[in-house]
């Protein structure tokens, strides 16, 4: 925070006008209070939860930013707060992936606040925690850190409950109206002086009533109408995920909040790294085995390891780091775990990640679609290294076409997972946030319900594109999916018998296409090779038939196409050649049977 903000709070303080008050650390203890206010007060305490405030006691999910850490967002914030720049934005949304490090700002930014004097009252929603993961207790519990820094409200406070002892049945927006903002707007109208804004902080309200989604956009308006009265006293910092109802609402706020969303821009691996390495080195320090630890240990490819996998999302990291040192087993051996060397025995070490993927993926709709979509850009990366494609562009949405769904489909289905995963428009794929979630979805053990199979979905779209075969490219397409098949069904056997060739009028560019088929043929025959030829020969042998007869017709020369590793192809391919043989020679022989006798033809000599 800036010197002039500082001093700015030295003399103009939302605090200067409060009597009896008590600051310990983080904590605000208001004494001196009569018996009679306290009781008339009880209405409000039972309506606080006090887990949700910053340190608290019952809070098993305290974190900050490590030192050196995010620091560049901590600028972007504090220069906010301290009001250096638009004034009109009085509500600033920080929103990211799951897992990105939002509630660790948070909390970091509250500490300093606490630091540096700044009047400030906090809410951290928790969906594990019944207490603090829904709405009813925001306003009491913000209003009780009010009264605890400003206790010369606590009698209007009483008069309010004494009046109206149903306002917290009341909706959101009138809780705050009357229990917030019109008794603090009493003190701020009637102060001497001008008073210094008063800041709420407000956690993970993707969190907040998640089964009920309506009630966080009812929690976002209050706020936004707490804060944009005129000569409002409130600023407000909101940290949530970016999930499309919130994006909606702040769409319809509109100017009047500032945003950050958490992605590269602001180098998280560099600050991830950071924090590897200072955990480590504090695990080489305090662990009770770390004496036997070689003095090169983790070796740069370990911390590279594990700063790739976070994919700039501070969880994995955390979560890793968190098993390693508080394991009783040698750090070694712990990641040696977490990099899937040594086997897991008993608890793993990704037992919290999990449990964050497996809420996301369950809230999907239409997971059978979603599942289709996630799968599909696992296998994508391959698909398009394949020899068939030949660095031909393939996207998502193409590789999808067959089963039915299109770019809006895709981008529907994948509404209620970007906390994890992204549709981009530019490169029209799909972008996952954590490259752990790859790991976690195709790992039965761990995904348990949401497992992928890939096998069997290479399987399931090499058999939906083959209808599709009606150009060359989406023949590459086929083949490429098609080498990737390691599992023999009936219904694929039942498609690739049902198949009619394609042949095309034309060869627009002949010289390039059957270069492109050469290849794609090549790679579609050791395909369909190493699919059957050792379980079903004479199954083998009728597909293989089939597609060497079309590649004979698109006039595709047999060394282009197989060696001499393959005899059987050699074999079937000299038959197809002799019998097209003898077709023609079939045909000519018609066609001169069909011509009249010569000597019926030829004039007569006169």
């Amino acid at each position: 925070m800036t010197q002039r903000a500082r001093s700015q709070r030295r003399s103009v303080n939302f605090l200067q006008s409060a009597s009896n008050v008590v600051i310990t650390g983080g904590s605000f203890t208001g004494i001196q209070e009569t018996s009679g206010q306290n009781n008339s007060l009880e209405p409000l305490y039972a309506h606080v939860s006090s887990n949700a405030i910053l340190n608290a006691g019952g809070r098993a999910d305290p974190v900050r930013c490590h030192p050196g850490t995010r620091d560049e967002v901590m600028r972007i914030i504090e220069k906010w707060i301290d009001g250096d720049g638009d004034l009109s934005r009085r509500i600033f949304w920080l929103s990211g992936p799951a897992g990105a490090g939002k509630t660790a700002i948070i909390q970091t930014i509250a500490e300093r606040c606490i630091q540096h004097g700044l009047p400030m009252a906090n809410y951290f929603f928790f969906r594990a925690d019944s207490t603090r993961n829904h709405a009813g207790s925001v306003v009491a519990t913000l209003l009780y850190q009010i009264l605890e820094f400003h206790p010369g409200l606590k009698a209007n406070i009483a008069t309010l409950l004494d009046t109206k002892p149903l306002v917290f049945d009341q909706s959101i927006r009138d809780q705050f109206k009357y229990l917030i903002d019109t008794p603090v707007r009493t003190v701020v109208d009637g102060a001497s002086a001008p008073t210094q804004r008063l800041l709420l902080l407000i956690d993970g309200v993707d969190e907040c009533s998640s089964e009920t989604k309506h009630v966080q956009g009812d929690l976002l308006h209050a706020l936004h109408h707490l804060a944009s009265q005129q000569n409002s006293p409130f600023i407000i910092l909101v940290a949530s995920r970016a999930e499309p109802h919130l994006v909606m609402t702040f769409n319809e706020i509109g100017s009047s909040n500032d945003s950050i969303f958490l992605d590269e821009n602001y180098h998280p691996s560099r600050d991830i790294r950071l924090f590897v390495a200072a955990e480590f080195d504090k695990v080489k320090r305090t662990h009770h085995l770390g004496r036997t630890l070689d003095g090169d240990w983790p070796s740069d490819a370990d911390v590279d390891e594990i700063v790739e996998k976070s994919s700039g999302q501070f969880i994995y990291a955390a979560t890793v780091m968190r098993f390693i040192s508080s394991s009783s087993a040698s750090p070694a051996h712990s990641l040696d775990r977490v990099r899937g060397i040594r086997p897991i025995v008993k608890n793993s070490p990704f037992a919290e990640l999990d449990a964050i993927y497996t809420h996301i993926l369950s809230q999907v709709e239409d997971w059978g679609s979603a599942k289709n979509i996630l799968a599909g850009q696992l296998i994508l990366p391959t698909v398009k290294a394949s020899d068939a494609m030949m660095g031909l562009r393939c996207t998502i949405d193409l590789l999808l076409a067959p089963l039915g769904l299109t770019q809006s489909d895709i981008e529907s289905n994948l509404s209620d997972l970007v906390a994890v995963v992204q549709y981009s428009r530019e490169t029209e794929n799909v972008v996952f946030y954590h490259a752990s979630l790859r790991d976690f979805l195709c790992d039965e053990s761990r995904s348990k319900a949401l497992y992928i199979d890939l096998v069997l979905f290479a399987e399931k779209l090499a058999r939906a594109h083959i209808p599709a075969m009606t150009n060359f490219y989406n023949v590459e397409i086929f083949c490429s999916i098609f080498a990737l098949v390691k599992t023999d069904t009936p219904l694929l056997r039942d498609a690739l018998i049902s198949w009619k060739p394609w042949k095309p009028e034309t060869l627009h560019n002949c010289e390039k296409d059957q270069w492109r088929m050469r290849t794609i043929g090549h790679q579609c025959i050791v395909a369909l090779r190493g699919l059957y030829y050792p379980y079903d020969y004479s199954f083998y042998q009728t597909i293989l038939r089939k597609w060497l007869a079309w590649f004979s017709d698109l006039e595709i020369p047999r060394r282009d196409l197989f060696n001499d590793d393959t005899p059987e192809a050699n074999k079937i391919w000299d038959d197809i050649q002799r019998s097209r043989s003898g077709e023609k020679t079939a045909s000519k022989v018609a066609f001169w049977k069909k011509l009249p006798s010569l000597s019926k033809i030829r004039p007569s000599m006169k």
